[in-house]
């Protein structure tokens, strides 16, 4: 049976509930590993296309434009919100329960990018 599958890193709409995971006291405490997360709608275009075209029989990978320290973009996210409390990158946070690492949440190979950075997503109404 002809199949593609696409897997996406985590989308740029979560961070929020994600920093919110990581309040302790007045801060807000994630891992520091590295992260390229994607806006839903750059996942949106990508499924698509793939749907609509021969079947890849295989698997790829989407991500963000961007990589950097995941903390980066929870105080990013935090910020533009009017939201000031410390954002601190801790690399034995965990995510969700999880301890993770650079390879955590990050395509391995070769990956389709999201065209949409944090600062174009962010400055969305």
């Amino acid at each position: 049976m002809p199949y593609s599958i696409v897997r996406a890193t985590q989308f740029f709409e979560f961070l929020g509930a994600i920093g919110e995971a990581g309040v302790t006291g007045g801060k807000i405490v994630v891992p520091s590993a590295l992260f390229q997360p994607i806006a839903s709608d750059d996942v949106v275009d990508s499924l698509a296309e793939v749907a609509t075209g021969r079947p890849l029989n295989g698997t790829i990978d989407i991500a963000g434009p961007e990589k950097a320290p995941f903390n980066e973009f929870v105080a990013r996210r935090l910020k533009a919100s009017g939201d000031n409390r410390p954002v601190v990158g801790d690399p034995s946070a965990q995510y969700y329960g999880a301890p993770i690492d650079d390879t955590s949440l990050n395509p391995l190979g070769e990956a389709r990018l999201g065209k949409t950075p944090l600062a174009t997503w962010l400055a969305k109404p």
